[in-house]
Parts: C-alpha cells; sequence; structure tokens
C-alpha cells in the first residue's frame, strides 16, 4: 500500500491515524528518533513528504493539531547523519567555544523557526500550566563538552543523540555560531522542546482484573520519573494493589542512572533497586550495573480460606 493512501481528510480519521502512528512510534521509537537535526535534507524523501502532509492536514483543526504535537515525531534515516554532523561543523571544528546557552521551550505555543510564539488555545495553556519546564542543570548534565574545549562534531552529534533519548524530550536544536568579536571562538546554542511528561495508561487482563498506571517522566522539571500502577482483581487480594516505581537518570553528571520500585498486589508484593552506567557514548570503556529485588508472591492463606491437606 503506498503512504500516500494513508493520509485522510476527515478530522476523526486524522485523529485515529495519529493513535496509531504513536503506538508504532513508542515501539520502534529508538531506532528512528533523528540524530542531528540542524543540517535539513536538501532533497526530502517520500518519508519527509508524508509527514509534512500529516503535518498540514492535523493541523487544520486545533485538536487534532495539538495530538499531532504531543504525539509524532517525524523518523529520518539513520544512515550517514554523523557524516552529515561533521561536514556541517567542519568550518568550525577545532575552535574554542567560549559560551554554552541552553534554552528550554514550553511544550505548545514555541517552535524552533519563532520561539516567541505563546500558546493560544485555553487546552495549550493549560497543559503549559501544568506541564514544568525541563531545569537547565537538568539538561547542562547531559551535554559532553564545556566552556574552554575545543568544538568536536563527535561530541555534538553524541549530545544530541543522549538528550533526544530522554523520555520528556520532544526536540532539539545545537545551533553553533561564531564569537562576534574573536574569531577562534564559537558559541553554543542549545533549544530543547518539552515533551508533555504527565500520562496514564490502562490495561485489562481478561474480566477479573486491570491495571491503571498514572506516570510523570520529568517531576518538577528535574528529570526524575515516577509512576504509579494500581492493580486490581475481583477475587484474590489485596482486591486493590499498587506498584510504583521512581527513576534518576545521569546521578550527579556520572551517567549512572537509579531505578527503584516497590510491589504490593495479589501477584506479587516487595521491591527492587538498581543502579547502571550504559555505554552511551564510544569514550565509555566500561560498563557495569547491579541490581538488587525482594519478591514475595502473594498466595496468602486467609482466616476464610478452605484448606486441604494430603493424607499418607
Amino acid at each position: 500500500m503506498r503512504r500516500t493512501q494513508l493520509i485522510l481528510k476527515k478530522p476523526a480519521e486524522i485523529l485515529l491515524l495519529l493513535l496509531f502512528l504513536s503506538f508504532t512510534h513508542t515501539i520502534y521509537g529508538q531506532n528512528t528518533r533523528k540524530d542531528t537535526l540542524v543540517i535539513p535534507s536538501k532533497q526530502p524523501d517520500k518519508y519527509d513528504q508524508f509527514y509534512d502532509s500529516l503535518e498540514y492536514k492535523a493541523k487544520q483543526k486545533k485538536l487534532t493539531g495539538i495530538f499531532y504535537d504531543l504525539l509524532i515525531s517525524q523518523p529520518d534515516k539513520a544512515t550517514g547523519k554523523k557524516t552529515l554532523s561533521a561536514d556541517y561543523y567542519k568550518t568550525m571544528e577545532g575552535k574554542i567555544i567560549s559560551k554554552i546557552t541552553i534554552q528550554p521551550l514550553n511544550v505548545f505555543g514555541p517552535v524552533f523557526e519563532d520561539t516567541t510564539k505563546r500558546a493560544v488555545s485555553f487546552i495549550e495553556k493549560t497543559a503549559n500550566s501544568i506541564h514544568t519546564k525541563s531545569n537547565l542543570n537538568t539538561i547542562k548534565k547531559m551535554v559532553l563538552f564545556k566552556v574552554g574545549d575545543y568544538l568536536d562534531p563527535d561530541q555534538l552529534y553524541e549530545t544530541e543523540r543522549i538528550i533526544r533519548d530522554l523520555p520528556f524530550i520532544h526536540d532539539l536544536r545545537i545551533i553553533i555560531t561564531q564569537d562576534s568579536i574573536y574569531e577562534s571562538f564559537v558559541n553554543v546554542h542549545i533549544v530543547t522542546k518539552d515533551r508533555f511528561s504527565v500520562g496514564a495508561s490502562g490495561q485489562v487482563d481478561g474480566i477479573n482484573s486491570a491495571a491503571l498506571e498514572i506516570y510523570n517522566q520529568n517531576i518538577f522539571g528535574i528529570g526524575h520519573q515516577i509512576s504509579f500502577r494500581f492493580v486490581g482483581h475481583l477475587s484474590k487480594q489485596p482486591y486493590m494493589g499498587i506498584e510504583t516505581y521512581y527513576n534518576i537518570k545521569n546521578i550527579s553528571g556520572k551517567f549512572i542512572d537509579l531505578n527503584a520500585g516497590y510491589l504490593n498486589t495479589y501477584r506479587r508484593e516487595g521491591f527492587t533497586i538498581s543502579f547502571e552506567k550504559p555505554f552511551l557514548t564510544p569514550s565509555i570503556n566500561w560498563g557495569y550495573g547491579i541490581s538488587g529485588l525482594r519478591l514475595y508472591r502473594t498466595d496468602k492463606i486467609f482466616e476464610n480460606d478452605p484448606e486441604s491437606f494430603n493424607m499418607p
């Protein structure tokens, strides 16, 4: 089926398509997210045309436009991105970084082409007021270079990739400008656009059990993640249980992640904790992790339960 056949005209159909694409993006997001945005492709391919058409159709209506901004990140081909990044920064490679600035944008309203744009609708304004923009230090800890370093295209590429992989970041730009006074100096400006961090999901398991999860992927704007999953069963105790998890990424800028959780449901009871340092960049020689857990199956015998014994 050709991709052009997927572009629908009715708002309801567009919304349905957006929801479908959001699930597809969730499954394959790690492989399709863009790593370099500062260099636009000179020859848009059919994928770019498809997403451009989808964006145009979706933004004909305010509601579908909001869903588009929330759910869709355009995929791009991974081949050659590092080469493109190196080519783009070639004229500035080796120059000294004199200043690094970070500018987080609201979820709704501003765009990279016009950062002064403001949210217009009541829904957008309300969402922005609920959402807490990413803290500057949270983004700064993810940057692999600092003031005084020589500009290295590989470090810019890896920084983009690491920041873009954060669950609360929708998109970003890294802009390099020549210093107005010294020719051997450059300024680095990082512009990030948050993803709406609060959400909920549900799951039904047959006719006897179900679960509802509420999460915040950027609590207080500091990049911590917290989730509460309420698990219920009609005939097994506890009838309403809970699973809660807390995640901290890049502790003290060392790229060490902490995950902790507590569970008390009809399936299991206990806690989990883990520390991990993944291989984020080629310069990291060692990766490691440690985890611990203490879990009990909650097949308990209650006071009024029938008891049976195997007689010899």
